[in-house]
């Protein structure tokens, strides 16, 4: 688990991890309804490095939270983020969306998991949190004693729930019947660490509250949390909080203790996913068997091989962009995969079955283009004609579709958000307004020019600076950001806008640019009933 902090400065990231899922062996897949009764407590984990009671009732549909453990003070009453409370709604796949994050999913299972977000104002404005929590934790020792494999996320530095200096990991963690613990990274630890390294040893003191301390060098590293399936079973997480130099850092990971029996069908099905790839933030993965040992991911277009109970038992290699990565299959409830080379983490929650995840995958809000697919390399045409580069300056068609009910208008924001100047600002690209809609789909025409370019067509305005244009010679990740709105604007003199025309958009170089997909989505977050993302490499 210890990251050893030798990860590249620019590997930054943000750890919001909308996290979605089921517990293995906990019955979250199989068919199993999704409904809890009315007003639960939860013992719940934020990936920023908080621990919190999160208490739900699904009949007043309400909730509220207390931040116990914080690595921003909050678990001070005196502290402004110490609690929050909100209503919810219900969705018509029996998940929950707070009424102030309509797009996050809230998932309630009857086996004593919570998964979900808390808003708190970590000191840089609200963010949306996501939270794990568990009913019923283990409160002893001996109960809790076992063998368990591990994904994490872990971060060398934290500045007001942003995190830098991030890396995956994931391995076997070994507590005995006393509470005392090892970590082997990248190997098995009841075969010696066999192919892994030793990542460090201490003690568990409990806490009286669910949550038990991981002592490790005379100092409190995190704090876990774990529950007992009905199949015996043990899952939770490690919510990691040390600030030392070359320490743990600050981050998640996810635990499911070592399978008593397994077969590749408790692997198959379709997962419903969150994860922390700011261009893949939510999806379905299909998990299918070819083989006795063998399978097939499919995440989309792309789709990977994968070899069960490997390179131990309960873990999953996988062979993805890159090389081999790892995932947590245990059981029939969880996936939970970590991605080295995308610097990804990700979490899946099973889905009762595969028309349920057509369902969930067909009802999200969604952008595209035909001119590439999300995700791929920004064709020549759609480039700039300087910094290098000789391209068409052309602006792809962009098309929008299942735009959620209630929708009156749309923001489209385009930046790039590794090109970041003195201030924090990113380099704005485009702008587009569509100032009133009707029907769940809508298409963006082509144009010739991007160059300080406004564009106006039947039912939308485009603003452009420039296309993409990266100076530098490793690829810059640009992301075209699609706002749906429960309000409506009028071009230049809209509610939302003082006023936008292409020059304007130069305000990127400054430090409070016109905009970028950040600051509208924080600034404007009552309004927006649903955002879709898509990206290009250049």
């Amino acid at each position: 688990m210890k990251t050893r902090m030798k990860v590249e400065a620019a590997m930054n990231a943000v750890v919001a991890i909308g996290l979605a899922i089921a517990i293995s062996g906990c019955g979250g897949g199989g068919g199993g309804s999704n409904t809890v009764s009315t007003n639960q407590q939860y013992l719940s984990s934020a990936s920023v490095g908080e621990v919190l009671t999160y208490n739900l009732d699904t009949t007043a549909l309400t909730y509220s939270y207390t931040i116990t453990k914080s690595a921003y003070g909050c678990e001070l009453a005196s502290a402004s983020c110490h609690t929050g409370s909100g209503t919810l709604l219900a969705n018509p796949d029996g998940t929950y969306s707070p009424s102030t994050s309509p797009t996050s999913k809230l998932n309630v299972l009857p086996n004593g998991v919570l998964v979900g977000s808390i808003k708190v104002d970590l000191g840089a404005g609200t963010k949306d949190i996501p939270i794990l929590g568990l009913k019923n934790p283990i409160a002893d020792t001996a109960s809790l004693a076992g063998t368990y494999n591990y994904v994490s996320m872990q971060c060398a530095n934290k500045s007001q729930g942003v995190f830098s200096g991030c890396a995956t990991s994931y391995g076997s963690v070994q507590i005995d019947q006393v509470g005392h613990f090892s970590i082997c990274q990248q190997g098995d630890v009841i075969n010696s660490c066999a192919g892994g390294n030793a990542g460090g040893s201490g003690t568990l003191t409990s806490n009286n509250d669910g949550t038990w301390n991981l002592i490790s060098n005379s100092r409190t590293i995190g704090y876990m949390a774990a529950l007992r399936s009905t199949n015996g079973q043990s899952v939770g997480f490690v919510d990691f909080n040390d600030a030392a130099i070359g320490g743990y850092g600050y981050g998640q990971a996810t635990l499911s203790s070592y399978p008593i029996t397994t077969t590749l069908a408790d692997y198959v099905g379709t997962y419903f996913y969150r994860s922390t790839n700011p261009f893949s933030p939510a999806g379905t993965v299909a998990l299918t068997k070819t083989t006795a040992a063998t399978g097939m991911v499919a995440d989309g277009p792309y789709q990977y091989s994968f070899t069960a109970d490997s390179p131990w038992n309960g873990m999953m290699a996988v062979n993805s962009t890159g090389g081999t990565s790892h995932a947590i299959t245990a059981g029939s409830g969880v996936y939970a995969y970590v991605n080295p080379y995308l610097n990804m983490y990700e979490i899946g929650v099973k889905l009762a079955n595969t028309s349920s995840a057509a369902t969930v995958q067909s009802s999200q809000f969604a952008i595209s283009s035909p001119a590439f697919t999300s995700g791929s390399s920004i064709p020549v045409a759609y480039q700039c004609t300087s910094n290098g580069h000789t391209g068409g300056a052309q602006l792809p068609q962009i098309d929008l579709s299942n735009i959620p009910s209630g929708t009156q208008s749309i923001v489209m924001i385009m930046d790039d958000p590794q090109a970041v100047y003195v201030g924090g600002s990113v380099y704005l690209h485009e702008v587009i307004l569509v100032p009133s809609v009707t029907g769940t789909s809508l298409s963006i025409a082509s144009s010739g020019t991007s160059l300080n370019a406004t564009i106006s067509g039947s039912s939308y305005t485009r603003y452009s600076n420039i296309a993409p244009c990266n100076p530098q010679a490793s690829p810059h990740i640009y992301t075209w950001t699609a706002y749906a709105l429960d309000t409506t604007i009028n071009g230049a003199t809209g509610t939302l806008f003082n006023g936008i025309s292409s020059s304007l958009l130069n305000g990127a170089y400054s430090s409070s640019p016109l905009t970028t997909d950040v600051l509208f989505s924080s600034t404007y977050k009552s309004h927006i009933l649903g955002s879709a993302t898509m990206s290009g490499k250049l």
